[in-house]
């Protein structure tokens, strides 16, 4: 039995071993790194922590090592020649994306394909094959949803403030002031809503609802940082995020408070529980889902 790595106060990672070498995707006091050893003692750096991004999942095929990283709120892919160092980023038209590498299509590791599942709030999942050596895409698999037409919706971020943002989704010919509004949030644990096709919102885009998403504090859209700004004392800092997003839509005419309606399940639903005792004037509905606002009997109840 061999320690790979002495375990830390706030220091997160995972390994991978590839060849005579172990890859650690490393955090640790908010600072984000992959570095690599052939001896467990003396450690390399192979992608640094620049312009606060963060990286989330990594992959080793072929002499190449491809990772996600989020940087200002989006996910992006950079490709790494291992033996040469020298990187890429993999471009995509929209900037809203998730990522992930499913285990059964990776399994053959001297292959330098990487396949690759790519997903976002409108668009059904692709997927799709990295060849890492001409750091090129090729579309394998489109999820055909019947009678869905991606064209004719809209996905869009919004500015609330220098760091808060509002991911909003609408139907291009349903697109009007004042709208009817669903805003939902989770904000806890340093999850993030990531860019996923979800058909139950497309039914409520086709009957003329505005649907957004609040990317509070506590959750992870910009990485840990922005989650412990948003837990224990600092748990307040969600609640007061989700209020902005809601005061942002009302004041530029995305809805108003008689046609609002806010939602969360589980930590969300104590984020809407907050956010209807702080301000309830500005919502006319609240749907909460598994609230876990009464903390000690839920604590208690095994």
């Amino acid at each position: 039995c061999t320690l790979l790595y002495k375990k830390e106060k706030d220091l997160y990672y995972n390994v991978l071993c590839y060849q005579d070498y172990w890859y650690f995707m490393v955090l640790k006091k908010n600072i984000s790194k992959i570095i690599y050893t052939n001896d467990l003692e003396h450690f390399h750096t192979l992608l640094p922590n620049k312009n606060e991004i963060e990286y989330s999942d990594f992959i080793i095929k072929g002499n190449f090592l491809c990772a996600v990283f989020k940087k200002n709120g989006q996910n992006n892919l950079i490709n790494v020649n291992l033996s040469t160092k020298k990187t890429n980023i993999i471009h995509f038209k929209q900037k809203q994306y998730s990522f992930d590498f499913p285990e059964l299509s990776n399994l053959n590791l001297n292959d330098s394909n990487v396949i690759i599942n790519v997903s976002s709030h409108l668009q059904s999942k692709k997927v799709i094959n990295l060849d890492c050596i001409s750091n090129t895409t090729k579309l394998l698999k489109n999820e055909k949803i019947p009678n869905y037409n991606e064209s004719l919706y809209e996905s869009k971020m919004l500015h609330v403030n220098k760091k808060l943002r509002i991911t909003i989704m609408y139907k291009k010919s349903k697109l009007v002031k004042n709208m009817k509004c669903v805003l939902y949030a989770y904000g806890a644990y340093g999850v993030e809503i990531e860019p996923e096709f979800d058909h139950k919102i497309i039914s409520l885009l086709n009957r003329g609802f505005l649907y957004c998403i609040a990317h509070v504090r506590g959750g992870g859209f910009y990485g840990n940082k922005w989650y412990m700004e948003g837990k224990l004392l600092k748990k307040k800092n969600t609640f007061n995020d989700f209020i902005l997003c809601a005061k942002y839509l009302i004041k530029n005419n995305y809805t108003e408070p008689n046609k609002l309606a806010i939602w969360g399940r589980s930590a969300g639903g104590l984020t809407i529980g907050a956010s209807l005792n702080i301000e309830p004037e500005l919502f006319e509905l609240a749907i909460l889902g598994v609230p876990f606002v009464d903390v000690l009997n839920t604590m208690k109840d095994k």
